[in-house]
């Protein structure tokens, strides 16, 4: 096997790893931070500008959406690829066979396993540092698919995402789930004492029940004899209508 016919299966992992790893970067750093590095640099991550523009609607969603169907597009060639040049490359003499077949598809998986594991745990260590490094490749492959991932995707929300319907997530009992879900199930959970969580959950719970005070201007003044008591001036209070 020469390193000629690697190189396009190379490419391919390589391309669906960087996407693995610009993945793991934005969830690790979350949606403020990471659109904080989008605006530092706005012409090097320009793929997400061009994303906001076509797909104004979520866009934050949408990124992750076209960045998993790439990588199932080259997960897919590359296994394809491989899998032709382990059969061209190394039973070429012989006919393969069905544990042939098994033996390349267990290398093209350990392979692939390998190369998402270190890529997954590597970029824990400096998320942001990682995220620009990646970004040209995936950008690369990003606008390579795009002819076929956008107008997927633009199909997709003109069938399940019609304008004349209501979003799901206005519903009280949706935004209470999103809050208890931000409270005890995301990373931010992992930043809170559990003070902080009871407090995030119970305002979420009782928050049609909160009462909110109105502060009305007074225009009217009146004033207390430096002589009266403190009985006297709390009776004066309550006559005229303060509550403090």
């Amino acid at each position: 096997m020469n390193i000629q016919s690697l190189l396009l299966p190379l490419l391919f992992i390589l391309g669906a790893s960087a996407i693995t790893m610009l993945t793991k970067a934005l969830q690790i750093l979350g949606r403020i931070q990471s659109k904080k590095e989008f605006k530092k640099k706005p012409h090097y991550f320009f793929v997400y500008t061009l994303i906001q523009k076509l797909f104004s609607q979520d866009a934050w969603d949408n990124l992750f959406y076209l960045l998993s169907f790439t990588k199932h597009l080259l997960r897919l060639l590359y296994s394809t690829s491989f899998l032709i040049c382990l059969l061209l490359n190394v039973f070429n003499e012989i006919a393969p066979h069905f544990p042939h077949i098994l033996i390349a598809i267990a290398i093209i998986a350990a392979v692939a396993l390998a190369f998402d594991f270190f890529f997954r745990f590597v970029v824990g260590y400096n998320p942001s540092l990682f995220l620009r490094i990646v970004t040209p490749l995936t950008s690369f492959f990003l606008l390579l698919f795009s002819p076929i991932t956008f107008p997927l995707l633009k199909l997709q929300q003109f069938l399940f995402h019609p304008k004349q319907s209501k979003p799901h997530g206005f519903s009280r009992a949706r935004v209470k789930d999103k809050i208890l879900e931000l409270a005890h199930e995301s990373e931010l959970s992992l930043h809170l004492d559990p003070f902080d969580r009871r407090t995030i959950s119970a305002v979420a719970s009782m928050r049609d029940r909160i009462v909110r005070e109105i502060m009305v201007p007074r225009i009217d003044i009146f004033s207390l004899s430096v002589n009266q008591t403190v009985h006297e001036a709390a009776q004066k209070f309550i006559s005229e209508g303060y509550s403090r």
